[in-house]
């Protein structure tokens, strides 16, 4: 996976570069150069898991092989280990139509 910059005036990094580079040279912002997209059975694969692991394979296209799958799961992991919900974000129906996604019991 190769990054380019928001301005287009900036080389094409890798993850491990644009990680280690922060923003690109030309001022933008480094930004994936495709969108990995999912089957509907990649999804439905994921039902069931949990958030962090939805997440490594959610989040692993864009790392494609640059850390190695399993010290990448940790890593993903662990973030999420400090959460104060066991669902990280909950989503709390409520009503037909409605939904709430708690999204503040991780750190800030």
């Amino acid at each position: 996976m190769r990054y380019i910059s928001t301005r287009g005036q900036a080389p094409a990094l890798s993850f491990e570069e644009v990680v280690l580079t922060g923003l690109a040279s030309d001022g933008g912002l480094y930004v994936p150069e495709q969108v990995p997209q999912f089957s509907r059975d990649e999804l439905a694969a994921m039902a069931g898991l949990s958030y962090a692991e939805i997440a490594f394979r959610v989040m692993q296209p864009f790392v494609n092989g640059e850390i190695d799958d399993d010290t990448f799961r940790g890593l993903v992991r662990d973030a999420y280990a400090t959460f104060s919900h066991d669902a990280v974000v909950p989503l709390n129906q409520l009503d037909a139509n409605h939904f709430l996604l708690e999204m503040f019991h991780g750190p800030t």
